[in-house]
Order: C-alpha cells, then sequence, then structure tokens
C-alpha cells in the first residue's frame, strides 16, 4: 500500500522536529499549531489577511473587526496549515501551504490558479520587478519559478539536499536585481540566476540557514544555526565579516538607518556596524527570538517564544514591553500606526505603538 502525500507530509514535519530535538534539545512546538506568518494589506481592499496554522489564509476587517472570508473554507478537504505570510501582488494573493500546493486567489478569496510542489512550504513567495515570475521554495529541496499569471512552471533548481530531510528550503529567497539568494537547510547560500535557475556561486556555513538573507549595497547578511551572523560579497560569495553569538540566528537581519539589528536564540538582540560586524550594544530579553525587528517611531519593537512584545529604542533601552500570552514567531506588521502581532495561538493582536497596550484581538476560530 502506498504513502498518501497528506501523511508524507505529516511524516517529514515530525523528522524535522526530531531532527532538531537531536541538535538542540528541545524544540517547544514548532508545527504544533504554530503560526510564522504575518498579517499583511491586501492590497485590492484595504483588508488584513494572513496565513492561519489552522488552515489556509484569512481576511479580516480592521475598522469592523469582522472576519470577511477564509481560503479554503473550514471543511474542505484541501484545508492545510499555513506557515508563510501571503504575498500581495498583481491584484492576487500567493502563498503555500504545508501539504505542498502554491495558491493564488483573488482579493476576494476566489481560486485562480494552484500548482503543486513536492514537499511542505514554509517560506514566502517573492516575484520579479516585472511582476511576471514567482519563486518559492520547498522542503524537499528545490526552488521553483513560477508564472504568475498562470501558475505554470518555468524552472526548478535543486540545492545539495534534494530529498533529504534535513536539507530544503524553509526561508524565503531574497531578490537583487538578476539575481536570487537562496537560503538552504543544507548549510548553503545559494546565488541563482532568475532568468535561468542556473548557480552563480554558492557559500557554505557549519549551520542551516532558516531566514531571509538581507541585501544591501554590495553586501548579503544572514544568520545560520552555526550561531553566526555573516556579511558576504553579493558579487561573488565571498567572506566579509562574521558576528558569532551563544546560539542560533533563526530569523533575518534589519539595516535601519546605519545600524544592522539581529535577534537570536539567546535572548539577544544585536546592533551592529554593517560594515565591520562590530558590536554597537546588546540588549537582553527574556526568551528567544525568532522574529525580525520593525521600526516604529524612535526605536524598534520584535516579538520572543516566551510571549512578549519589546519596543526598544535606537540605543538599547526598554521602551515597553507586553505579554500577549503566547509566543511571537512571526515578523510583526506596522498597518495604519498599529502593531500587528500574529501569536502562536493563531490569533492576531493589534497593539498601539506608544505603550504596547493590546487595542483588541482577531481570532478566526470565534466566528
Amino acid at each position: 500500500m502506498g504513502i498518501s502525500n497528506n501523511n508524507q507530509n505529516r511524516f517529514l514535519l515530525f523528522a524535522l522536529v526530531g531532527l532538531l530535538t537531536l541538535m538542540t534539545g528541545c524544540t517547544g512546538q514548532l508545527f504544533n499549531e504554530t503560526s510564522w506568518s504575518s498579517a499583511v494589506l491586501n492590497g485590492e481592499t484595504d483588508s488584513i489577511v494572513y496565513g492561519s496554522p489552522f488552515g489556509g489564509i484569512v481576511s479580516f476587517d480592521s475598522v469592523t473587526k469582522r472576519k470577511l472570508w477564509q481560503f479554503p473554507e473550514k471543511d474542505d478537504p484541501d484545508l492545510n496549515p499555513v506557515y508563510a505570510t501571503p504575498l500581495s501582488a498583481n491584484g492576487l494573493l500567493y502563498f503555500g501551504d504545508s501539504n505542498g500546493t502554491f495558491w493564488a486567489v483573488n482579493a476576494q478569496g476566489k481560486d485562480q490558479w494552484e500548482f503543486f510542489l513536492d514537499g511542505s512550504i514554509f517560506g514566502n513567495a517573492v516575484i520579479d520587478s516585472g511582476g511576471d515570475t514567482l519563486f518559492i521554495g520547498s522542503t524537499t529541496g528545490f526552488l521553483y519559478a513560477l508564472n504568475a499569471d498562470s501558475g505554470s512552471p518555468l524552472w526548478r533548481f535543486p540545492t545539495d539536499d534534494v530529498g533529504a530531510i534535513q536539507g530544503g528550503i524553509w526561508g524565503t529567497p531574497a531578490i537583487d536585481q538578476d539575481t536570487l539568494y537562496v537560503p538552504g537547510m543544507d548549510k548553503y547560500l545559494y546565488a541563482v540566476d532568475i532568468a535561468t535557475g542556473t548557480l552563480k556561486w554558492r557559500f557554505e556555513t557549519a549551520g542551516q540557514i532558516a531566514g531571509t538573507p538581507l541585501v544591501e549595497g554590495n553586501s548579503i547578511y544572514f544568520g545560520s544555526f552555526d550561531h553566526n551572523l555573516y556579511s558576504v560579497d553579493r558579487r561573488n560569495g565571498e567572506e566579509k565579516w562574521r558576528f558569532t553569538s551563544e546560539n542560533w540566528f533563526w530569523t533575518w537581519p534589519a539595516l535601519i538607518g546605519d545600524t544592522l539589528y539581529a535577534g537570536g536564540l539567546d535572548h539577544s538582540l544585536y546592533a551592529l556596524d554593517p560594515n565591520t560586524g562590530q558590536l554597537e550594544w546588546r540588549f537582553q530579553s527574556t526568551g528567544p527570538i525568532r522574529t525580525t525587528v520593525t521600526p516604529i517611531e524612535d526605536g524598534l519593537v520584535f516579538g520572543t517564544e516566551d510571549r512578549m512584545v519589546y519596543a526598544v529604542g535606537l540605543v538599547g533601552n526598554e521602551l515597553w514591553k507586553q505579554d500577549l500570552g503566547s509566543s511571537v514567531y512571526s515578523h510583526i506588521s506596522l498597518i495604519d500606526d498599529s502593531l500587528f502581532v500574529v501569536g502562536q495561538d493563531g490569533r492576531v493582536h493589534i497593539l498601539e505603538t506608544n505603550r504596547g497596550s493590546v487595542l483588541w484581538d482577531f481570532d478566526s476560530r470565534a466566528e
């Protein structure tokens, strides 16, 4: 008897959790009703949309605070958890789910096309500057290029560990002109030609790369599970510098002004000189940091695994903190002067920026 696609992907998730358990001693609830998706604006309607760990993507009105639609619907057999953040482009929403289906739906949540990948989709899709081609990675180790209008495959690029459970692509590729920079769980950062899907160069680290690379000027910044944050020359893949912390870098760094910020699983937010990697200051939180920072007036905000949202000043001083009662693994979105935080419990918490007070919560399961 063969193994169904659903069962194969459940096995993959359990195997990945087992792998991380061996590497770290504990994983928490990585895949058990966990949300990595951020809340974003649905460009055609100005509503809010996010990926739900309970299945599909959900849209709600931030004024009426009411659910507008969910795709797929609750009783649909194609309903699977969505860990990635939907991409709003071309009047459509593009996203992948844990069962390997990549969807395009319109602003009202109606299916336009779908493409089936092997494995699960954890990272976000990105699109080229012309809006013609989508790029998405899978846990089986392939990077796919798809026609944005039809979903037709154009090419696919294999990473070094195709088919290996410890390999694959968990993060989101970064686009810079004619090159994609692809983070690999096989410990490589790949530079791939956008037009042809051919390899330009690759850079090897000593740990898995789960976060999205940041491209600024001629530098690429990214973190690795080997405890290092790297700066690499985007033109040839040569290392410029590395900064070593006490634990993994899971998330991606952010450049705000003249400072590079990166959070680590050692509970620390680091502020670095982007040219040298020299430490400027370090802020100690109470839990592992898997989210990137979001700039606000006179500071930045980020979430932690121990349920907290912090606002920190640009010199490393704490401005405020808020206990949400749920771990935060996703990037915090600043929309209309409010902070939208998707918690591990699948609820969206809306906070004001000055003091971090919770304005209201949205829970799709309550409707």
